[in-house]
């Protein structure tokens, strides 16, 4: 049995208001060369198919077209489970038509049920264990005790659906799908799972009887223990600057009988990301040797130095000019660094208001006009449910 794992497209995502869909359209071509190559039988996508609730139609569209390519394979069955970003409802509309052309969605803790796939492997999908399908289990106490509770939640989940298909199914490899935050890892380039970090659950916790646990939610490819099997493929482009250099890759999976075998197959970069800091001497340095380079991609610069982020993109712009560099933001960290300095302006962030902080992120980020009205607008229905649980 030949398995692909994949994780977090986050179809419909944007950088800098940059839209992705000409990387994940040439990332989906390059997955189903992959699964025509390697003979795939089955493919498993573990999570945050969509970067929000509600996807745009390009968005649906490049998620459908991927999906009916398939049948131009060998590939048997697609397992997708929802993630934190997915909408359950969305993912689930289609189920009854897309379960006729063996895609199976798993968008809630309702929808677990194992999976066979031609007698040789079990498939145990388990999407997001959304808060609010936990809740009755962990409520009241302090936040060290109800994340403890949250996490031995989570860990009691795996712990009884995997038993429960071991019985069914003893003879019976079993491939577990999961999207949440696994400890033991490092977090710093992603979001906890839970507000405050709760839900982070022990990698040790999931149960041995596993041959694979396919892991959706870090962006990062990841092995969580020593032979591979339990590890995160992270996803397919990279979705920050921050992520800019991170190998991007599938996992290919071979399973036989008790023999488990994992590797990685690279992702090809469809586009460089350049992150440039410094003051205007060594970013022009830096962007003169890109273009002598012939590089090509989106550039991102900080500068550090004061005084001079009035011109220094139609300086910077003066360089890359008929390139194939495009600059898409430019981040003065000189404007924070006064804003401290000056305490006749701000003495301290209590006399700020939690709109007030966070509508002068939105202007440091360089978001405006209707976008940064909708994005306050949801911050504050944020802040309103927020206050509603408190309450």
């Amino acid at each position: 049995m030949r398995i692909i794992h994949t994780s977090d497209w986050h179809l419909g995502h944007t950088l800098m208001d940059k839209t992705r869909e000409e990387e994940m359209r040439s990332f989906f071509s390059f997955l189903i060369d992959v699964i025509i190559k390697e003979r795939v039988d089955a493919l498993l996508i573990s999570g945050d198919i969509f970067d929000t609730g509600t996807p745009s139609n390009a968005a649906l569209s490049l998620y459908y077209s991927f999906l009916a390519s398939i049948k131009n394979t060998e590939c048997k069955d697609v397992f997708i489970i929802a993630g934190n970003h997915d909408s359950p409802s969305l993912l689930s509309a289609p189920k009854e038509i897309l379960e006729m052309v063996n895609v199976h969605i798993y968008a809630t803790k309702e929808d677990i049920e194992p999976y066979v796939i031609d007698d040789k492997v079990v498939v145990l999908p388990i999407p997001f264990p959304r808060d609010q399908e936990l809740r009755r289990l962990v409520q009241g106490g302090t936040i060290k005790e109800e994340d403890d509770r949250l996490r031995l939640a989570i860990e009691e989940l795996y712990k009884t659906e995997t038993e429960k298909t071991a019985s069914a199914y003893p003879s019976l490899p079993i491939v577990a799908m999961g999207h949440l935050m696994a400890t033991n890892i490092n977090v710093e380039d992603k979001p906890d799972l839970y507000i405050g970090g709760l839900g982070a659950i022990d990698s040790g916790s999931f149960p041995k009887a596993l041959s694979y646990v396919a892991l959706g939610h870090i962006h990062k490819k990841m092995n969580l223990n020593s032979s591979g099997t339990l590890c995160y493929s992270g996803s397919p482009i990279p979705f920050s600057f921050k992520e800019a250099k991170d190998t991007k890759v599938l996992k290919l999976v071979e399973i036989e009988g008790s023999e488990t075998k994992v590797s990685d197959i690279t992702i090809p970069r469809f586009r460089n990301l350049f992150q440039i800091k410094g003051d205007k001497e060594s970013i022009e340095k830096e962007l003169k040797s890109l273009v002598e380079d012939k590089e090509e991609g989106w550039v991102s610069i900080e500068i550090t130095e004061s005084g001079v982020s009035s011109s220094l993109r139609s300086f910077c712009e003066s360089i890359t000019e008929q390139t194939g560099l495009e600059i898409i933001h430019i981040k003065d960290t000189t404007v924070s660094k006064r804003l401290l300095e000056t305490e006749e302006e701000i003495e301290s962030l209590d006399s700020l208001s939690e709109e007030d902080i966070f509508s002068k992120f939105l202007d440091e980020k360089e978001i405006k006009n209707e976008r940064k009205d909708d994005l306050l607008t949801l911050f504050r229905e944020i802040l309103q449910q927020l206050e509603e649980v408190v309450e």
